[in-house]
């Protein structure tokens, strides 16, 4: 099974990005699970407000999105006690899928600097 939350130290603040391919057009409906705040962002739309300071809280939205491939950006703060993330989707080509670690680049990855800020 692909680890699909991450682990984070004190006072982090990260951003991660990762494209990923829709097979069919339809609603989608999104969730991130964060403790403490994060935001999701598809095709540069800001989609989950999940900010703030708080336990593992999951929020949820939904878009249609066409076939083909998209572009996803969370953003992620820790600030005290435990801290965990998630994302996930469901729509017309998948059951609830939790989005894997090693899907999301760091800001850093050669072919996601500029977008990825």
């Amino acid at each position: 099974m692909p680890l699909t939350s991450w682990s984070f130290d004190e006072l982090t603040s990260v951003p991660r990005c990762s494209s990923f391919q829709i097979n069919a057009a339809g609603s989608y409906h999104f969730f991130t699970e964060s403790d403490d705040g994060s935001n999701l962002y598809i095709d540069g739309i800001h989609l989950i407000n999940n900010d703030g300071l708080h336990g593992p809280e999951m929020k949820g939205a939904h878009m249609t999105l066409s076939k083909g491939f998209h572009f996803l950006k969370v953003t992620f703060f820790e600030a005290q006690g435990g801290a965990t993330l998630k994302v996930s989707y469901k729509g017309a080509d998948t059951g609830m899928e939790d989005i894997p670690i090693y899907a999301w680049l760091p800001p850093s990855a050669p072919d996601q600097v500029n977008i990825c800020t």
